[in-house]
């Protein structure tokens, strides 16, 4: 997005534009309108000296955007049971790769996926309002809250609907 600079001023191709920045010119047409283009030569000369120049400067970028956008919007609890989960199965993983107990191997990376996906579902489920108090929850459990959610908003915009054509019909 775009904001404009401080100055505007008189058009004229003098003005060295600034780098990072789009120049335009506003100016009022014969019937009243505001016109905004983006070249002098498209403003008709009757209306040149009315015109104005404005100069879009975009805002300033972060010195780091990338890092401080993912750390902003991280969500810390989630992201330390992602990590802990993944740990958990590399774990698991090794213990089956050295060929020991194959089979109990396979069923406790089966138990932690289960679980952790449980777990994680569940902390997504209370952490976005949902019902209930369980420690776990399925996908299923965060779609129903999600059209739960859905229906309540649908039955708000009814009800205000009705509120206003009502009060169009009082305004009559």
């Amino acid at each position: 997005m775009f904001t404009p600079s401080a100055a505007t001023s008189a058009p004229s191709d003098s003005h060295p534009q600034s780098p990072g920045a789009s120049v335009f010119y506003r100016y009022r047409s014969a019937d009243g309108r505001i016109v905004i283009v983006d070249s002098l030569e498209r403003i008709p000369k009757a209306d040149r000296g009315r015109a104005e120049r404005v100069e879009m400067q975009a805002p300033e970028a972060s010195r780091f955007p990338v890092i401080s956008n993912v750390a902003a919007g991280m969500d810390w609890p989630s992201f330390a049971t992602g990590f802990g989960l993944a740990l958990g199965i590399a774990v698991v993983l090794s213990f089956v790769s050295r060929g020991s107990s194959r089979i109990l191997g396979m069923l406790v990376l089966a138990a932690l996926l289960i679980g952790g996906g449980g777990a994680y579902f569940g902390w997504l489920h209370r952490t976005a309002g949902g019902q209930g108090d369980s420690t776990f929850a399925t996908p299923q459990t965060l779609i129903e809250d999600a059209q739960r959610a859905v229906d309540k908003l649908k039955q708000h915009e009814k009800d205000q609907d009705k509120v206003i054509e009502d009060a169009q019909r009082e305004a009559k």
